[in-house]
Formats: structure tokens, C-alpha cells, sequence
């Protein structure tokens, strides 16, 4: 795989960009959607919690911000061409961050 990082992507309808965090206070608001992250928050009970409280996310976020734009990193907002307006996000990692018994950089995992 060649390592471009989260590079502006662009099709008809859409823009994909790297993170930033002016997206991101937005884009965890529609997480707390209860039809949204009965889908989404599949994370173990005893982080939901931490999850649901905006001032921990956004030290999170804020610190993965950081690396945004490394060459190794895949993360993008998207965004409505027509309109700008952010409606989600997107991430491929290293398949072996979920399961140790992966180890082929090669294998990738989508995410929201």
C-alpha cells in the first residue's frame, strides 16, 4: 500500500478531507442521535460512557488530531460538494488494531 495519508479526495457529490476539529463537535452530536448509535457506539459498556460525555471526546479528539495529517493516517470528514456541509466521517486502519491475530499491515479495516 503506498502510504498517501488522509489526502482531499473528490468525486461528484462528495469531499473527503482530512480531520480537523472544527467537524468534530458536529459529527459527535449526531453520534448521541439514539437511532444513530445504537448502530455505531459498539464499543464495550464500560467505555460508552466515556463516549457520551463531549468534554472527554474532545480531548480525544483533539490528541488524535494531532496526527491527522501523517502519511500513515486514513481519516477524512465528508462533506456535501454542493452545499459544504459535513455528513460523516471515514477511517481505514491496520486490520490488527481489533485483532491481534492479524498481522499483515496489508489488511485494512473500514470505520466510521
Amino acid at each position: 500500500m503506498r502510504y498517501l495519508g488522509s489526502s482531499t479526495i473528490e468525486t461528484d457529490r462528495l469531499v473527503l478531507k482530512a480531520q480537523t476539529m472544527d467537524e468534530q463537535y458536529y459529527l459527535w452530536k449526531v453520534l448521541m442521535i439514539p437511532e444513530v448509535n445504537k448502530y455505531f457506539l459498539t464499543v464495550l459498556q464500560k467505555f460508552r460512557k466515556k463516549l457520551l460525555d463531549w468534554d472527554l471526546q474532545k480531548e480525544y479528539y483533539e490528541e488524535d488530531m494531532k496526527h491527522a495529517n501523517d502519511i500513515n493516517v486514513f481519516r477524512w470528514s465528508i462533506f456535501l460538494k454542493e452545499t459544504g456541509e459535513c455528513i460523516g466521517r471515514l477511517s481505514c486502519h491496520e486490520r490488527n488494531i481489533e485483532d491481534a491475530a492479524i498481522n499483515d499491515p496489508s489488511i485494512r479495516a473500514l470505520g466510521g
